[in-house]
């Protein structure tokens, strides 16, 4: 995904200073303990890449969390 659409659409939904996670296979798998501390958020973000995933100017300039589901 090329980031000035992912900008936008992110500067769109002020995201600035918010928890926003990125799915991707390399990040920290998501467990029980990440589920229950994101669920006391009032607030989340997520991104899904599709295929390429995104451009890492995107995850960089807005600090997101790689997370990923596993391959269960």
């Amino acid at each position: 995904m090329n980031a000035d659409p992912i900008f936008r659409a992110l500067e769109n939904i002020h995201v600035q200073g918010k928890r926003i996670l990125y799915m991707s296979p390399r990040g920290k798998l998501l467990d029980q303990s990440m589920i229950e501390e994101l669920a006391e958020l009032d607030e989340l973000t997520i991104l899904c890449g599709h295929y390429e995933g995104v451009d890492q100017r995107v995850l960089d300039h807005w600090n997101m969390e790689e997370v990923s589901i596993g391959d269960y």
